[in-house]
């Protein structure tokens, strides 16, 4: 792989230096190729493992879904209707008459019934992590479900006291 014929007229003295500094430049060089050949084949062991970690837990996430199904009362319109997946907060003890404060990381637009698929807004979709370790945190009991209607006035417009199109999205969510 490195030896290539020599055209040039050297000493035998010349000669031997020039091989044994060829095979000092030449060892590393074809162990850098091997290097280089093995990386591009088989990631190194460490990303490896790591890339099998995450694949692991990601098979141990649960995907919930909520979706409503048309009942028979269809008198009022309940959409649009916000769901949200939700923690109380630890330090928030809910006082009589108040409700407790929750922590939530995003909410999905329900825009019509399962049987009315709109592309996108038919279904909520949630991954929680994996219920073993948030078990141990004791934030598995206190997941909870909340659904937000807005309600419009009678011109058919939302109140300044409801949700507005944007308002429950624009919010700063944090789990």
């Amino acid at each position: 792989m490195c030896r290539q014929p020599s055209t040039l007229e050297l000493s035998p003295d010349e000669q031997l230096a020039a091989e044994e500094t060829f095979k000092l430049y030449c060892k590393p060089v074809e162990l850098c190729n091997v290097i280089q050949k093995r990386a591009l084949d088989n990631p190194a062991f460490l990303q490896r493992c790591l890339h099998y970690m995450i694949q692991a837990n990601r098979k141990k996430r649960i995907q919930l879904t909520v979706s409503l199904s048309r009942g028979t009362n269809t008198d009022h319109n309940i959409f649009p209707l916000y769901v949200l997946l939700a923690t109380p907060t630890s330090d928030s003890i809910p006082l009589e008459g108040h409700s407790p404060i929750y922590r939530f990381s995003r909410a999905c637009l329900l825009t019509s019934f399962t049987e009315f698929a709109s592309k996108d807004h038919n279904k909520a979709t949630f991954t929680i992590p994996d219920v073993k370790n948030i078990a141990a945190t004791s934030r598995a009991c206190n997941l909870s479900i909340i659904l937000i209607r807005c309600v419009s006035d009678s011109e058919g417009q939302v109140g300044e006291n409801n949700c507005s199109g944007d308002h429950v999205e624009a919010s700063a969510l944090r789990i």
